[in-house]
């Protein structure tokens, strides 16, 4: 049998194995990770949270640590006004293909892990809304994860929050 189809780089002359093209780069991971994170922060506290000082600061603190640590209050000020102008349906405008290309190079731990950022944005303002579950759950799903898990990160999270 053979070894699969390779390649050889014309730089170094390294051989790989073309399966490997389809990992993606520490950049692409990067910018994933940072579109996933911005999409989903947007997206709870356009649910509910978006007035309150606690949330909105909790949100730009984990856009910051995403990856871009100049998003600042007026960043958000735009981008939430962006999205009630664009977005009658109450859901973040790109926020399906953002999740899912973060969910790719996600394990299923990152995932929760993930998905507990997002819960402790809503929940910096005090409980859950019916509406700030609504966006856990699909971002939940988004991620390739069962509403179950969802439900079992929102009480995790909660029960941080309380301990905390």
């Amino acid at each position: 049998g053979g070894t699969g189809e390779h390649l050889t780089c014309w730089a170094c002359g390294t051989c790989y194995r073309v399966e490997l093209l389809a990992v993606p780069t520490t950049e692409q991971m990067q910018v994933a990770l940072l579109a996933g994170t911005t999409a989903a922060v947007h997206a709870m506290l356009g649910a509910g949270g978006a007035s309150q000082a606690a949330s909105r600061r909790r949100g730009i603190e984990v856009i910051r640590r995403a990856g871009s640590p100049e998003y600042d209050e007026a960043c958000l000020e735009v981008a939430l006004a962006d999205a009630s102008a664009t977005s009658g349906s109450g859901q973040a405008v790109g926020l399906r293909p953002a999740l899912e290309a973060l969910a790719i190079q996600l394990e299923a731990p990152a995932r929760e892990w993930f998905l507990a950022k997002v819960v402790q944005v809503g929940l910096a303002d005090g409980p859950l809304g019916a509406p700030e579950r609504a966006v856990v759950g699909t971002v939940a799903g988004y991620l390739g994860m069962t509403q179950a898990q969802a439900c079992a990160v929102i009480a995790f999270s909660e029960q941080a929050a309380q301990a905390g």
